[in-house]
């Protein structure tokens, strides 16, 4: 039982020791001053859902990297200065483990990461719901901050496409004409390769051709993906509203709804109101119109809809469809007229966007989940058409240039949950880098003095921060520098864990859904293991140091 509590006297004097320091006051004040003036500087593009976006893309971010400086700084500097200064000695005549020490040096970071974080959590939240309430300058506005922003929504990218026998015939045309071995030869010379090597990147090339091939349209063509494996029942909207106008005679009744319901409806689109399927007719900041058919007006459910009725509402599935369209050749396009259709498994058109819409830039669209889409199997085509309207005041037509739409940039998003439980599965993640780098500085300062373990463990930590970079950049070859370059990159794998593909912030900014899963895996594997060994690594090196001799 004295074990535990030495702990945690040892973690509650760290943590009243940190939070006096003035590297830890310097960071409080810069985070707070961040938050405070990042509202009113932000522009986006200029709608709420993208100053909205802004906002939480920033804080979020500024909040993970503020708080790993003030983790890594703070445990290596009371680490450090307690053998610097020879506070260390007291372990020699107190009934304290060396390890005892360690663990809740720590632990009292931790403590103080949890206060703040929980503190600048309180902010974003706040500061997030404040501009959620804002007004809207349309229902298009409203309608990407509900189900786009203040959601959380699984994305599923469609299915691989079929390539094995296009590769195959290809291999064989070019064994045939003997291309192939010519080709190996040549690609053995330039990089210095063994013809397996070789072999393999001619393999690769034809691939990533064929790939291409499939990604690609010219005028007239069209792309396809299939999408499998998609639970859009899920995504069923449902809530409470007020009947706030009765215009019996016009088939039609207005009802205030929830910010959050309200974005999920769409212009001339089902809804259920007590039942009865009417359709949208208008999407207003607090309330929408609704209109029913003639043969419901006489039904029961439609005789209480009195003015001040509590009513239930549900709104039908709807799902987003996110691409990115790349035209290809010289001539400059700014935007493309295209047309988007979306099939049910049996083949049968179950729905299309058509739309002059900006390339380059990542397109949404919102998608209702009506007839055998809601089934989440379908395909989804790219029409090219074969003219498009010229830029410029005669908008004559021209022929459509080829486009491209990369494979890695399409994807289905459907809502499974809240916004709510979302951000507390992000600030969870955030805390799990925290704890991880609280380990790390713990290992390097058990050796290592203040200056040389900050400088080391911020380094690891840019490392970390880059490594997906890093793992594009650098590849293996028979080049001495590059085959060096790919064997420190091993040991950084080693060291850190890829700290870009743990942070947060994108997935919470696009409303992707962070799960538990996510989180678990996270805190288990890519950080976990490392923390445990960066700890038991440092209380084994800290127990055979030679901190102080006894003198008699």
């Amino acid at each position: 039982m004295r074990a535990p509590l030495t702990l945690w006297a040892v973690a509650r004097q760290t943590f009243s020791q940190t939070l006096r320091m003035k590297l830890a006051a310097a960071f409080i004040v810069l985070l707070g001053v961040w938050l405070a003036v990042l509202p009113f500087v932000m522009k986006g593009d200029g709608t709420l859902a993208g100053s909205i976006r802004t906002f939480l893309s920033y804080s979020v971010s500024a909040t993970g990297v503020l708080l790993s400086l003030v983790t890594v700084l703070a445990v290596a500097r009371v680490i450090s200065s307690d053998v610097e200064d020879k506070q260390i000695y007291l372990l020699a005549v107190k009934p304290i483990a060396r390890w005892q020490y360690l663990l809740g040096r720590w632990f009292g970071v931790l403590l103080l990461d949890a206060l703040l974080l929980a503190i600048a959590a309180g902010v974003i939240y706040g500061v997030a719901q404040n501009l959620r309430a804002r007004p809207t300058n349309s229902p298009l506005d409203r309608r990407t901050i509900e189900t786009e922003i203040f959601a959380a929504r699984r994305e599923v990218k469609p299915l691989p496409p079929d390539i094995d026998a296009a590769v195959s015939a290809r291999l064989a045309k070019l064994r045939e004409s003997g291309q192939l071995r010519t080709t190996v030869e040549e690609y053995q010379l330039q990089g210095n390769l063994t013809r397996k090597q070789a072999e393999q990147r001619v393999l690769a090339e034809i691939e990533k051709n064929e790939f291409a091939r499939r990604e690609t349209a010219g005028p007239g063509k069209r792309i396809t993906w299939k999408f499998k494996g998609l639970t859009l029942d899920e995504a069923v909207a449902a809530a409470r509203g007020t009947v706030t106008l009765d215009a019996r005679k016009q088939r039609a009744f207005r009802v205030a709804a929830p910010r959050e319901f309200l974005g999920r409806l769409m212009y001339g689109r089902p809804v259920n109101v007590d039942g009865v399927r009417g359709w949208v007719q208008f999407v207003g900041e607090t309330d929408f119109d609704v209109q029913f058919a003639p043969d419901d007006m006489g039904r029961a459910e439609i005789e209480r809809l009195q003015k001040d009725a509590t009513v239930s509402l549900e709104a039908e599935p709807t799902f987003q469809f996110r691409y990115k369209v790349i035209p290809q050749g010289e001539e400059n396009f700014s935007s493309l007229y295209r047309r988007i259709e979306f099939y049910s498994p049996a083949g049968v058109l179950e729905g299309y966007d058509d739309r002059d819409l900006s390339v380059k830039s990542v397109t949404t669209l919102s998608v209702p989940a009506g007839g055998s889409l809601r089934s989440g199997e379908f395909r989804v085509d790219y029409v090219n058409p074969y003219y498009q309207p010229a830029e410029g005041p005669e908008r004559k037509l021209v022929i459509s240039p080829e486009v491209r739409v990369s494979t890695r940039d399409v994807s289905i998003l459907y809502t499974v949950g809240g916004f709510d439980v979302n951000f507390l599965q992000a600030m969870t993640l955030i805390f799990i880098q925290l704890v991880f780098l609280a380990a790390l500085a713990v290992f390097l300062a058990s050796f290592l003095s203040f200056p040389v373990a900050a400088m080391t463990v911020l380094v690891l930590l840019g490392a970390g921060m880059l490594l997906g970079w890093l793992t594009d950049a650098v590849k293996w070859s028979g080049d001495f520098t590059n085959t060096l370059g790919a064997v420190m990159l091993l040991v950084v794998k080693f060291l850190m864990p890829s700290l870009a593909d743990t942070s947060p912030s994108e997935k919470l900014v696009d409303g992707i859904y962070i799960s538990w899963t996510t989180v678990g895996e996270t805190a288990g594997l890519a950080i976990g293991v490392r923390t445990i060994l960066y700890l038991a690594l440092g209380c084994l090196i800290f127990q055979k140091r030679e901190l102080a001799k006894v003198q008699v």
